[in-house]
């Protein structure tokens, strides 16, 4: 029987555990960021031309994307305070898009039934 992982909810996942992990090890900070990079990427293969979309992009996404361009700016240009803890920053920055990926309202739209 295989086994199915969705790259983006793994790599969402794995990026806030090596997140939290980065604040007591910074050198782990690298491979936050290339866990973004793949949580993206695995968010655009489901969104690609001609993929089976769950749902149409709604506001709720495009805001998620904010809060992402959010996280890589302030991932980018944290001042030394806050340079602890910017790997976690940048990967809680993608929980909005998880949460606008996977909301009950999205299911209910992917299997076709009607909203309440």
């Amino acid at each position: 029987m295989p086994i199915e992982l969705d790259p983006f909810r793994t790599a969402l996942a794995l990026g806030l555990v090596v997140g939290a992990l980065a604040i007591l090890l910074p050198y782990l900070d690298s491979l936050v960021v290339a866990l973004v990079a793949l949580a993206i990427a695995g968010w655009a293969s489901r969104h690609r031309p001609g993929a089976a979309a769950p749902a149409p992009l709604g506001v709720g996404t495009m805001v998620a994307w904010l809060s992402v361009g959010a996280g890589a700016v302030a991932f980018a240009l944290a001042p030394s305070p806050w340079t602890p803890v910017r790997a976690l920053g940048l990967a809680a920055s993608l929980l909005p898009l998880g949460w606008a990926e996977f909301s009950p309202r999205r299911a209910r739209h992917a299997s076709g039934t009607a909203a309440p």
